[in-house]
């Protein structure tokens, strides 16, 4: 019974903590799969090892109670405002302006979802802190079943047989846009910007 619950609880408490703190995911997965050349796998690929990361850093940081320095955390916003204007530019430079940028690696999907997911931390971390090393596996295990979901579900909106032209349409226009907006909301949290909007 003791193992039976070791296993369940976890699961039942990283669903919530899952779909609460990546909400906003599903809006980026859009705008990776708006552009009809990067493959599902690419896309899954690089979430499922973004979030490996981020929970890689969770258990570490629980393990050692470690508290991470929220100086820098905020920094990653960078990446994806810098994949953001990089798309403005080419679409911009391009003789075509409905020309998309080149499709994004597994690479760069990647480190969006860390950046876009820094702010998760302090919500997991304290939750593997009290977790057993079954708990780390289930927790994780779901993670990884959730984050399959997650993508197929924006996989599922941008390629809707009805919809899908016009949302794919929508979100490849603003798909620099969404980049850069991301990007300054996790900049926004950096303890120097909330000291001087404070005063």
């Amino acid at each position: 019974m003791p193992l039976f619950t070791d296993l369940l609880v976890p699961s039942l408490v990283a669903v919530p903590l899952f779909v609460g703190t990546n909400a906003d995911d599903l809006v980026l997965l859009m705008v990776f799969f708006a552009d009809p050349r990067t493959r599902f796998s690419t896309v899954l690929t690089g979430q499922l090892t973004g979030m490996a990361v981020l929970t890689g850093i969770s258990i570490i940081a629980a393990r050692l109670t470690l508290q991470l320095p929220v100086i820098w955390i905020p920094l990653l916003g960078l990446i994806p405002v810098a994949l953001g204007l990089w798309m403005l530019r080419v679409s911009f430079t391009s003789p075509n302006a409905a020309t998309p940028a080149p499709a994004l690696g597994w690479w760069s999907i990647t480190v969006v979802t860390v950046a876009n997911g820094s702010d998760n931390l302090g919500a997991y971390i304290p939750v593997f802190a009290v977790q057993s090393a079954a708990g780390f596996a289930m927790i994780a295990v779901t993670f990884g079943l959730l984050t399959l979901a997650w993508c197929e579900l924006a996989h599922w909106l941008v390629r809707h047989p009805a919809q899908g032209d016009a949302v794919q349409r929508i979100t490849r226009r603003t798909a620099p846009f969404v980049l850069i907006i991301v990007g300054l909301w996790i900049l926004a949290r950096h303890p120097s910007w909330r000291e001087l909007l404070g005063r």
